[in-house]
């Protein structure tokens, strides 16, 4: 095992602030440059999750993808506990206890902070560039914006909102052909050879276009303009099919489900959300047409 060094007063060990280093800034600091070798004596990140959300999906394919130890707890968004409660009020996952205790939330912050703590697990998520990585940023965004509220106004808009719905069809897959199009022309992934965060923020939504189909009749292959698009979103997708760290996401210990189960609990999940009773954050900005949370 590699040694651990202690800290100096060298400013290499603590960046320059306005405000003096606190113990635990200076333990978590040490802690995330540990070596993975030594992390089993050592706490582990703890990630509150749920099986069935897209956005904690995101954060659990990270930290597979990048062989992160952690610990998983499943938690139920309907009947928050107070452990939970004290380190994310809002009661939202991702929720990621850090190594010293202190939360971070929001899928997309967790992604970045996962690169930045653990920059010697490869692959790293973001581009070592500074433009490439805004780059990237920029079609984060962009899926975030364009891709994610059509998902949920084409399960949740009713037939009385059918014209609405077929405007929602016609934008989601403009949203991710433009995407696709912004791909790396070789791939198979986003960047080229290696899965990185812009493709982990995608990927959950991309898994869940079946239940478009089992739902709304939505069959995804007939709604790209182009056989090129088509050609390159079925090659990236196809390159995740089998990777460990996206079946590591398709299941679940705590609710005793198998990968083989994970399809059908996801269709009954999402009852809720084309018979339009669900009581969540997203179906609410949805129906009340304001921007997601």
């Amino acid at each position: 095992k590699k040694k651990v060094q202690k800290p100096s007063d060298s400013s290499q060990h603590q960046p320059m602030t306005s405000h003096p280093a606190t113990a635990v800034n200076i333990i978590d600091e040490m802690l995330t440059k540990i070596d993975t070798a030594t992390s089993g004596s050592i706490p582990k990140l703890k990630l509150y999750s749920s099986w069935f959300c897209p956005f904690a999906q995101r954060a659990l394919l990270a930290l597979h993808l990048k062989k992160i130890p952690f610990e998983l707890v499943e938690v139920d968004p309907y009947h928050k506990s107070k452990e939970w409660l004290a380190l994310n009020p809002q009661g939202l996952v991702p929720t990621l206890a850090t190594r010293n205790g202190k939360p971070i939330y929001e899928s997309t912050v967790v992604l970045e902070y996962l690169d930045d703590a653990f920059p010697s697990n490869s692959p790293l998520l973001f581009p070592g560039d500074a433009f490439n990585k805004a780059l990237n940023r920029i079609w984060i965004d962009h899926i975030s914006k364009k891709i994610i509220k059509p998902f949920y106004q084409i399960l949740q808009f009713q037939s009385d909102r059918l014209p609405e719905r077929e405007q929602a069809i016609g934008a989601y897959f403009e949203a991710i052909s433009q995407l696709v199009r912004a791909m790396d022309p070789t791939g198979p992934f986003f960047n080229g050879s290696e899965p990185a965060a812009v493709d982990l923020v995608f990927l959950p939504w991309a898994t869940r276009i079946f239940l478009l189909d089992h739902y709304r009749q939505v069959k995804y292959e007939q709604h790209f303009t182009d056989k090129q698009t088509l050609n390159r979103y079925n090659k990236w997708y196809q390159a995740f099919a089998s990777q460990h760290f996206l079946l590591a996401t398709q299941q679940s210990q705590a609710m005793n489900m198998s990968h083989d189960q994970y399809h059908d609990a996801l269709i009954a999940k999402y009852q809720r959300y084309a018979d339009n009773t669900a009581r969540t954050l997203v179906a609410d900005a949805v129906n009340k047409g304001t921007v997601l949370p």
